[in-house]
């Protein structure tokens, strides 16, 4: 809807769409944090995408609890699928994703709105929290509000180092997804998606405070512990940079320097989990390392990427053998920074 009554105004329905499978562990947690917001006049979409694990029958369970909760059960089909079940079946104003096995503050979906309306914003999107089983990590964040334009905002989004592509610990208008999908069958289909939204919208608000919890589970589908697993991201990263290429060429440096990050991050992965890329694997990311970089993406890499790419062209022998003591250095100093 693009358009409010004066009722709608002061108490608009937000669609928060929840994709589940196969959290069992999870889910419940995650979804009495939407349920206990500060903001209430929420619909909840649990969308089941064929879990086995007793997840399915526990969003019913939910549903049961509160009459805001509606469940989609369906075959399973991935994640983007499940998404774009959401996507047709909400009816509210603004909307909100939240994954399974995350969580969010009670206050976030109230903040969010609040700043998206008094902005007069069509996005508003906050920081997050990271979780390693029992702890909890905290950003380095300023708690200011930072109203950007389209463009403004997408570099941003471009340089992932804050505010990174991800669709949830995010409001959207809901007329920002009209005529958006996920890519069917893909994983990390947030990168070849979210910028989409920023293309429609002409004003988003980066609002620098935590309010979202997220969940670095070893078995996630993001967190494998293959490097495999690190070509779909190339994958999604190349299809933006295709895409989003043609609409908006002044970005192109910093979509090829997404892309070669994606390729050291494959690299990256292989070494910290002492596995190596075979002949036909390394291949290929050299032939799209060379289509990639110049000298205007060695100079848009952060200080690791630049490191970690010279080493590689250097010896990959020596980029595997010293990569674990580079990532420990790393670690080590963002710690003794907080």
């Amino acid at each position: 809807m693009d358009s409010l009554n004066k009722e709608e105004k002061s108490n608009p329905v937000v669609s928060v769409i929840i994709p589940v499978f196969n959290v069992v562990s999870y889910l419940e947690k995650s979804v009495k944090s939407v349920c206990t917001q500060t903001y209430d006049n929420l619909e909840i979409l649990l969308i089941d995408d064929g879990s086995t694990d007793g997840s399915d029958k526990l969003c019913d369970s939910l549903a049961n609890h509160d009459a805001r909760i509606r469940v989609i059960h369906k075959k399973n089909s991935g994640i983007a699928d499940t998404r774009n079940v959401g996507l047709e079946n909400v009816h509210g104003d603004f909307i909100v994703f939240i994954d399974s096995d995350d969580w969010v503050k009670s206050e976030m979906i109230e903040r969010l709105l609040n700043v998206l309306l008094n902005e007069n914003a069509d996005i508003v999107a906050c920081e997050n929290y990271f979780v390693y089983g029992d702890r909890i990590e905290k950003p380095d964040t300023s708690g200011k509000c930072v109203r950007q334009d389209s463009d403004s905002s997408l570099k941003t989004l471009l340089d992932d180092r804050k505010f990174r592509s991800r669709t949830w610990g995010r409001i959207y208008k809901a007329s920002t997804w009209k005529g958006i999908s996920f890519p069917s069958g893909t994983t990390y289909e947030d990168v070849s998606t979210v910028y989409k939204t920023y293309l429609k919208a002409k004003v988003i608000v980066l609002l620098d405070e935590p309010l979202y919890f997220y969940n670095q589970r070893d078995n996630s589908i993001v967190h494998s512990d293959s490097y495999k697993s690190f070509f779909n991201l190339l994958d999604a990263r190349i299809l933006r940079k295709k895409e989003l290429g043609k609409l908006k060429p002044k970005f192109l440096p910093e979509l090829k320097v997404s892309v070669i990050a994606a390729i050291i991050d494959i690299y990256r992965e292989a070494a910290l989990s002492n596995q190596r890329l075979d002949f036909g694997e390394d291949e290929k990311l050299q032939l799209i390392l060379s289509k990639n970089y110049g000298k205007l993406e060695k100079k848009l890499l952060s200080p690791r990427y630049r490191a970690e790419l010279n080493l590689l062209k250097l010896s990959k022998g020596m980029f595997y053998s010293m990569e674990n003591k580079l990532n420990s250095l790393v670690i080590h100093i963002k710690r003794m920074g907080k």
